[in-house]
């Protein structure tokens, strides 16, 4: 075992911690995930305006919900559970470190899917965080959510997601998928439309709140019970055609692109509507800058992009056209000189978001900017 600190946590972990053969699991790399949500419940307590319960059904060491009680006021509650049993046992411990008061948490171990159907409509906001993919997790997690709350959902099957594993895809989520210039946004927008569908099965809605990815996708929402609103929630998902040739994205069945004239692929059905609250996400921007969260490039970057479904990679647009690529600011300078609104996007630092069709935007990068 080691000692590692993260935020205002002191955790025992094992010393190979990072694998799916680990006794139990923590990860590192996910230390900016749990900064955001720290900053995101701080946010989401004050427009609750009561204290909040919160469940981490796969909580491994635990790290997750020790900071959230020592970092975010307003957690009534914290329920730890995870199906292993030497992971209930190192949670006992790292809560002992921490010294949590008893009354502050309790401690499950059981199938998670199990956990939320015997909790009904008790917790404020879960995170769901598998290795893998979350979509086994899902099917059960509305039964645990209270009438307005928050749910946080995580998947490291990155490969099917963004389209690299397209049968794996398709059977996992039930999305046709193509190796795109926006995989990243694909893998995104894949994991929001299987979270929005399945919750939409008991007219729950799920509206994306933010969402960041390094080696895992993760999206953060808020759910709303509501008939009428869920119908129209589904209206945000659609399949989309997608030309390989010249990366023209169209909302739609085209047979054909309207640009290059080539033969379309048709992706999805995908998320096509907004991902991010920027007013939300600058106010958990501010958070994470008061408590010293040096990672806040992508939460920052949100409050940037402009609501358009779909990036395009500048690197590749220039290689079609066997030209130069420019300088960003220029570009975007030009872009908006002749009416178009564009803004970098957070899941890539060679994207830009824009609501120019590629016609326009070949056009204004063969011309002299």
């Amino acid at each position: 075992m080691k000692n590692v600190a993260e935020g205002k946590a002191k955790i025992i972990v094992p010393e190979e911690s990072v694998s799916r053969n680990s006794c139990v699991f923590y990860n590192p790399g996910m230390a900016h995930a749990r900064n955001a949500i720290v900053s995101f419940m701080s946010v989401f307590r004050k427009k609750a305006d009561h204290d909040l319960v919160v469940c981490d059904p796969m909580a491994a060491s635990g790290v997750r919900g020790i900071r959230l009680l020592k970092e975010v006021n307003g957690i009534e509650k914290v329920v730890f559970n995870d199906a292993n049993p030497e992971a209930v046992e190192l949670i006992k411990n790292n809560l002992e470190l921490n010294k949590i008061p008893k009354e502050k948490y309790e401690i499950e171990n059981k199938d998670c899917n199990l956990l939320f159907l015997e909790r009904k409509r008790e917790f404020d906001f879960i995170d769901i965080d598998p290795f893998g993919s979350p979509v086994n997790f899902l099917p059960n997690v509305w039964s645990a959510l209270k009438k307005d709350a928050s749910l946080a959902v995580s998947a490291t099957d990155t490969g099917a997601l963004s389209g690299s594993f397209r049968s794996t895809c398709e059977n996992r989520y039930g999305v046709i998928a193509e190796k795109t210039d926006f995989f990243k946004e694909f893998g995104i927008s894949t994991l929001v439309q299987t979270v929005v569908r399945e919750l939409a099965k008991h007219d729950i809605v799920f509206s994306p709140l933010f969402s960041h990815t390094q080696h895992y996708f993760r999206v953060v929402g808020l759910t709303q019970k509501g008939k009428e609103k869920t119908h129209k929630n589904l209206e945000n998902i659609s399949l989309v055609s997608y030309c390989p040739e010249c990366y023209s994205k169209e909302i739609g069945v085209l047979e054909k692109c309207p640009n290059c004239g080539k033969p379309n692929k048709i992706i999805g059905p995908m998320w096509v509507g907004k991902t991010k609250d920027s007013e939300l996400c600058d106010e958990v921007l501010k958070d994470m800058i008061s408590r010293g969260f040096r990672d806040t490039k992508d939460i920052y970057a949100c409050t940037q992009e402009i609501d358009e479904p779909f990036y395009y990679d500048i690197h590749k647009i220039c290689k079609n056209l066997k030209s130069e690529v420019p300088k960003l600011s220029d570009f975007f300078e030009k872009m908006e000189n002749n009416g178009f609104q564009i803004s970098r996007t957070h899941l890539s630092d060679l994207g830009f978001k824009t609501d120019a069709k590629i016609k326009d935007i070949e056009k204004i990068l063969k011309s002299k900017l």
